[in-house]
């Protein structure tokens, strides 16, 4: 009996704090791709968070980004921005990861109205299409993509995609025709 009166002595609050974070801790969970489109129509912001074990959305972009990685204030940091041939801002990136607890951090993306770009606040709907060949030669290798793969990242919801289009294959290789970033 002397549990039971100890047990009641515990405020509620904390009772209700601690089986919270026992839930979340135990639960699996996985992280949704959340966006938000800026008012005036210049901007679409990707929000992707791995904080948990089974969110790994951050992760494989963080992955998929191919350029050097940077240790800011202790944390592993990616950055990518693509301008367009008119030089106008059209894709950025920014991920930043634990460097203590694998696998934990956030990728921000962030599609720029441009000339090769819709964005739809309506619909929630973004998309950026490159397919000017100079323009494929500057952003294709800021990914790591399979030889032939069509899919070079989409997050565990499918709302976020980075894909690769091909034309035939010209002397045996396939020959990249666009590469698309959407949102849906």
């Amino acid at each position: 009996m002397k549990a039971l009166a100890d047990i009641q002595k515990v405020p509620p609050l904390f009772v209700s704090l601690l089986l919270t974070t026992l839930s979340t801790l135990t639960a699996p969970a996985f992280a949704s791709t959340q966006a938000i489109f800026a008012a005036d129509g210049s901007k679409a912001t990707v929000l992707l968070m791995s904080m948990m074990s089974g969110d790994t959305d951050a992760a494989k972009l963080y992955a998929a980004v191919n350029v050097p990685e940077e240790i800011i204030s202790g944390k592993r940091t990616k950055r990518l921005e693509f301008n367009n041939s008119n030089n106008v801002r059209a894709f950025s990136v920014v991920c930043v990861m634990s460097a203590f607890i694998d696998g934990n951090g956030t990728c921000t993306v962030i599609i720029h109205a441009a000339a090769n770009s819709s964005i739809d606040k309506e619909t929630l709907t973004a998309r950026l299409s490159v397919d000017q060949p100079a323009e494929l030669a500057t952003i294709a290798p800021l990914f790591v993509i399979a030889a032939g793969s069509e899919s070079i990242y989409a997050t565990a919801d499918g709302r976020f995609t980075v894909r690769a289009e091909y034309a035939a294959p010209v002397n045996a290789a396939p020959l990249m025709r666009a590469l698309e970033i959407n949102y849906r």
